[in-house]
């Protein structure tokens, strides 16, 4: 064992099933949306430039695509159930 513990003290469950809170990961980083936002903008911006820079029918759905699944990836994602108080 190496004393660290690899999250915080869990949340308390809500009343819906889901946890509500958040973890501060001792060992990972504490990403951001504003950190997820600039990775997708990044790992997308090949594809855009390229897209942008000679258009055609046949590019334009497979760029969609391609930069959906980028922001589904890498996105934001927040699996938590907000609960009403």
């Amino acid at each position: 064992r190496t004393g660290l513990a690899l999250a915080a003290a869990p949340a308390a469950a809500a009343a819906t099933g889901g946890l509500v809170g958040t973890t501060q990961f001792a060992l990972l980083p504490s990403v951001q949306p504003a950190h997820a936002a600039f990775l997708v903008l990044l790992l997308q911006a090949p594809l855009l430039l390229k897209t942008a820079a000679a258009p055609s029918r046949r590019a334009a759905p497979a760029a969609v695509a391609v930069c959906g699944l980028v922001a589904f990836l890498a996105g934001w994602h927040v699996h938590e159930k907000a609960a009403p108080s």
